[in-house]
Order: C-alpha cells, then sequence, then structure tokens
C-alpha cells in the first residue's frame, strides 16, 4: 500500500519512519505539494504548513488522515499546544482525523488523552505527543485500513478559541505586569503564558531600553506568586533570576 505522508516539521521524522518501517507499506515524504496529487491509497499529514486542497486529499482511494495535537473539537487551528497550555489546561491529546473542507473539523478516527503538569512547556509536550505518535501511528493506520475504527462526526462550534498562529508580540509583557505577578497579581495566567510560548516566540519585556526574555518560571504553592526561574538579557547568555537581580536591579 502507498501513503503519501506530508509534513513540514523536523518533528514528525519519527513519525515517517515508523511508517516507512511497517511490511507491506510503501511511504514517500513530501514538504510541499503542486501540479497534480501523488498517486497514492492514503494520504497522511502531520504539522504541515500548507493547506491541501480538496480535489488532493480526495484523491486518495483511504482518503486523507491527519495528525493533530488536541482533544478535538477543542483547540482547532495551527498553534493547538501553545494555547493549550496558555489557557491552563490540564489535559491535551492527539487526535486522528480524516480532512474535510473545514479546517481541523473531519470526523474523528482515534483519540488519545494526555494528562500534564503545571510546569510542562510547549516545547517539551511536543516532543512527548511525537514520541507517543511514534509508537501508536503504525497500528491505528492498520486499523484504520481494515475499517476497525470507528469514525465520530465532529460538532461544527469549537468550546475552546482558535488556536491561531503566534506572533513574537504575543509574547510582549510589560514590566509592571511581571512585577504584578511577582507579588501574585494574575501570577497562574502569566506563567501559564511563560511555558505556553516555550522556546517560541516566548515571553519577553523591556527593561533599561533592552529586551529581557523570561525563560522559566513557576508558582509558589504556599503565597501563590510567579517565580521567575531563568532570565536572557539582550546579548546575554541565559542566567538565574537570582542573579539577574543581583546584577541588574541593585
Amino acid at each position: 500500500m502507498n501513503i503519501a505522508f506530508f509534513s513540514s516539521s523536523t518533528e514528525s521524522r519519527p513519525v515517517f519512519k515508523a511508517l516507512k518501517n511497517m511490511a507491506g507499506f510503501e511511504v514517500k515524504a513530501y514538504s510541499s505539494f503542486q501540479g497534480s496529487p501523488p498517486s497514492a491509497e492514503l494520504f497522511f499529514v502531520a504539522h504541515f504548513d500548507q493547506l491541501i486542497p480538496p480535489d488532493w486529499f480526495n484523491s486518495a482511494e483511504y482518503g486523507s488522515l491527519n495528525l493533530h495535537f488536541s482533544l478535538l473539537p477543542k483547540y482547532r487551528g495551527p498553534a493547538p499546544i501553545q494555547w493549550a497550555l496558555i489557557k491552563g489546561e490540564t489535559e491535551v491529546g492527539i487526535s486522528v482525523l480524516k480532512l474535510s473542507a473545514q479546517f481541523d473539523q473531519g470526523d474523528i478516527v482515534w483519540q488519545k488523552p494526555i494528562a500534564i503538569s503545571s510546569q510542562t512547556t510547549s516545547g517539551e509536550l511536543y516532543k512527548k505527543l511525537f514520541k507517543i505518535s511514534t509508537q501508536e501511528m503504525p497500528q491505528i493506520i492498520k486499523q484504520y485500513i481494515k475499517g476497525q475504527l470507528k469514525l465520530t462526526t465532529q460538532p461544527s462550534k469549537s468550546p475552546t478559541v482558535y488556536a491561531r498562529r503566534l506572533t513574537k508580540q504575543d509574547g510582549f509583557l510589560s514590566w509592571l505586569k511581571l512585577e504584578a505577578a511577582l507579588k501574585g497579581q494574575d501570577s497562574v495566567r502569566i506563567h501559564n503564558l511563560i511555558r505556553g510560548l516555550s522556546p517560541w516566540p516566548g515571553v519577553w519585556t523591556e527593561l533599561k531600553s533592552k529586551r529581557l526574555k523570561v525563560l522559566k518560571s513557576s508558582i509558589n504553592t504556599k503565597n501563590n506568586c510567579l517565580e521567575i526561574k531563568q532570565v536572557q538579557f539582550e546579548g546575554k547568555q541565559p542566567i538565574s533570576f537570582s542573579a539577574f537581580k543581583a546584577g541588574y536591579l541593585t
């Protein structure tokens, strides 16, 4: 059986290799598309930056499957992991769905919920979900081809915000807001923003006319205050926040 694997991310390479190692399957990778659709019986899409047109994803005998990192219908869009962390979710997940004309609204083929801690960053979570996907996808595809999986229709409306693509400006916080969070004001929301935007675009502020990146944080469970663990001043190496305060704020 021939599978066309579409991805723009190096993180998805282990998934591609796992599918390629399946006996009886021929898998070819594509990082972009042009011209006519490839001759394949199944399209598989994993973290692909381009929208595949309907005449392409409908051309395969078994249709087209998309790997999406949320428990759909929650967090439809290109940045589901970041937005789930920003919103303070304690559970995320992996969904495999059929591609449809409506973005991230195709029938759900398979889902797996994943519990996460309050310290998990988006970078860490992406790696974890790709690792799980690498383990699960060969069997899921085999079951799908054999018709052993029950498809679930999604509701038209999502219960969460649309997980739009983030920009560098989304990471900006004024120094006054960070100072307030250190005293307990809006601390949980800002901590979630820091880990949700780590490693990119990252939370940053301006101090003494220079950019200061906030790399790591936590919440003090005794007083509910934000604790900044690591920062990086413009043109400098990352250091602990305590060292930064001693060197720049005294």
